[in-house]
């Protein structure tokens, strides 16, 4: 394969303007709570990272830029697919099923359609040891008017999810780390 394709997806991510606006709230997410901040894209009905940031005490993923995952099987993918038309999540989910990632992962379309009315609901979503056992992300949809244009989350160990002040402390991080990306965007 050689290096010219990490020049065209490097080329690709500098010039994102999603990008530039988010990378300075990931760094200050990932100093305020230590831990792992993403923005993410959906990309031909996959989960894509985009860029991540890590803090003091991040759980070491191997996360990449162009990282892809189901949508269906962590937060940050599911703020993504709740937030697409319904036309688009039938396609995705008729093109790439329910596949699951750990026994935790969703894998029930009726169940999938009931957490992504309530993540419409809440404007978050949250999930533990779905995509990786002993990982917990917490996510909200970035949005354009009614458009998302991706997701920017936390990923933290299930062990720290468990208390409830911190869960609320960075359900707030990623809310206004939202707010001042789409306010720029």
């Amino acid at each position: 394969m050689g290096y010219r394709f990490l020049a065209m997806g490097s080329r690709l991510k500098h010039r994102n303007r999603l990008f530039h606006i988010a990378k300075p709230v990931l760094e200050q997410i990932a100093s305020e709570t230590g831990e792992l901040a993403t923005v993410s894209v959906e990309e031909r009905g996959r989960w894509v990272v985009l860029h991540d940031e890590s803090g003091p005490r991040s759980l070491n993923l191997g996360t990449y830029p162009g990282r892809r995952t189901p949508l269906h099987s962590h937060a940050a993918g599911k703020v993504i697919l709740a937030h697409l038309p319904d036309e688009d999540v039938e396609e995705i989910l008729d093109t790439h099923g329910l596949d699951p990632v750990t026994e935790n992962t969703v894998t029930n379309v009726e169940t999938l359609r009931e957490e992504l009315r309530t993540i419409r609901d809440d404007g978050y979503a949250l999930d533990c040891n779905q995509q990786i056992p002993g990982m917990c992300v917490v996510a909200v949809p970035l949005l354009n008017d009614a458009t998302v244009l991706g997701a920017l989350s936390i990923a933290t160990t299930t062990d720290r999810l468990k208390d409830s002040a911190f869960r609320s402390e960075l359900i707030e991080h990623v809310r206004r780390g939202a707010k001042t990306i789409t306010n720029e965007y």
